[in-house]
């Protein structure tokens, strides 16, 4: 599979639209500022993604969304996203100082700090890709796509988006799968979540808690479907 997807900064809301085959990994790389476009507005959320069966379809939407101001436009009221979309080019030299100063600091602190801050993003990466797979399941299911409720099943080291009223009899054919990182524990009140046609309510609505080491996150879907974390 190949993803396009949309980024939006924590710091000041700058969006940022990009491919990927593997998404989990991009996103990591975009929040340990490996990616010089985005390092110098991280920590990253993942706000929205697509999925593609090839490469060049994935290129060809992520090229729209970049140069076609009515597709970013249709995009963001899909996503419940209001703010101007920057093109992000350039450094301010306030800018410019700041990300020397992080840099000094990385490299005054040594290779210890930067692995834990790797791990922190890659974590908080995680979430976020995690709720952005259960909205796009609600999306789903709020535009009656086939007249069927959607939901999301954690399930064999997987999030699963299925069609169907729950993940048993579900129409196994339509599954969506994204491989969950190994390394992340999932505990909690629900591990599968459908969502309503037309309404967007939600069966199987709790906390999803997600551990890695001692880093933890709720993920909390309520019975209108309504999604917090």
């Amino acid at each position: 599979m190949f993803y396009v997807y949309l980024l939006q900064s924590r710091i000041n809301g700058e969006l940022y639209r990009g491919s990927t085959r593997d998404l989990r990994k991009r996103l990591v790389e975009h929040n340990s500022g490996k990616v010089f476009s985005t390092k110098r507005y991280l920590p990253w959320k993942l706000v929205y993604y697509e999925a593609y069966e090839n490469e060049k379809n994935a290129r060809v939407r992520e090229q729209k969304l970049k140069h076609d101001g009515n597709a970013m436009r249709e995009l963001k009221k899909r996503v419940g996203l209001s703010q101007g979309d920057k093109s992000g080019a350039g450094f301010t030299l306030m800018e410019l100082l700041v990300v020397l100063g992080l840099f000094a600091i990385l490299l005054g602190a040594g290779v210890p700090i930067t692995l834990g801050m790797y791990r922190q993003y890659s974590f908080h990466s995680e979430r976020d890709m995690l709720v952005s797979i259960i909205a796009k399941a609600r999306t789903q299911a709020l535009s009656n796509v086939n007249e069927a409720p959607h939901g999301l099943a954690i399930a064999g080291g997987n999030y699963i988006i299925f069609e169907g009223a729950d993940y048993a009899s579900r129409v196994q054919s339509l599954d969506e799968i994204i491989p969950a990182n190994p390394t992340i524990t999932f505990t909690g009140s629900t591990s599968e979540i459908t969502f309503a046609q037309l309404t967007a309510d939600a069966t199987g609505a709790g906390t999803l808690t997600m551990t890695s080491g001692n880093r933890t996150a709720d993920i909390i879907v309520n019975n209108e479907g309504r999604i917090d974390w």
